[in-house]
């Protein structure tokens, strides 16, 4: 089972990656929403789990849509962070 902390790692690998092959002023929102919806588990149980872990993924809404939701904001949030890190360090 993989952790929060694991899913971010995934998503900002593959942001990187990216950002060093193919070199962009500023990443699309699109992009950033396309690696953060796709790092994130589909499964039921898998978002349970993850919730389990991380009580802040829960709100009152609907479980699964608040856990979903929030995941997606924690990973968009650490591949923002990425960028802004990329960029200090291209500037150097």
């Amino acid at each position: 089972m993989r952790t929060l902390r694991d899913i971010i790692f995934k998503a900002r690998d593959e942001f990187e990656r990216h950002l060093r092959d193919a070199p962009v002023r500023k990443p699309h929102d699109e992009l950033i929403h396309d690696i953060a919806v796709r790092a994130i588990p589909v499964y039921t149980g898998d978002l349970m789990h993850l919730a389990t872990d991380n009580p802040r993924l829960l709100d009152d809404k609907r479980v699964y849509d608040a856990i979903y939701d929030n995941l997606y904001w924690e990973v968009e949030e650490a591949l923002w962070e990425t960028w802004a890190e990329f960029q200090s360090k291209v500037k150097r």
